[in-house]
């Protein structure tokens, strides 16, 4: 394992991908439920953010083989 574990270049875009993703699923929710708690929301966006870093390493180690 070499080289650097964080690239801002590609983790910023997959970080924009996963958030779209986010909200559009807490927009489901909201529709269907009428509501959606603030802790949904926060545990949302702090597994949204740790999902693109898993993510951002995932596609990184991919370009490098």
């Amino acid at each position: 394992m070499e080289g650097p574990l964080f690239i801002p270049e590609i983790f910023w875009k997959v970080l924009v991908g996963t958030l779209s993703l986010a909200a559009i699923g807490l927009a489901v929710a909201f529709a269907v439920f009428g509501s959606v708690p603030l802790r949904d929301v926060i545990g949302t966006l702090i597994s949204a953010t740790i999902l693109a870093y898993m993510a951002h390493l995932w596609v990184w180690f991919a370009r490098e083989e």
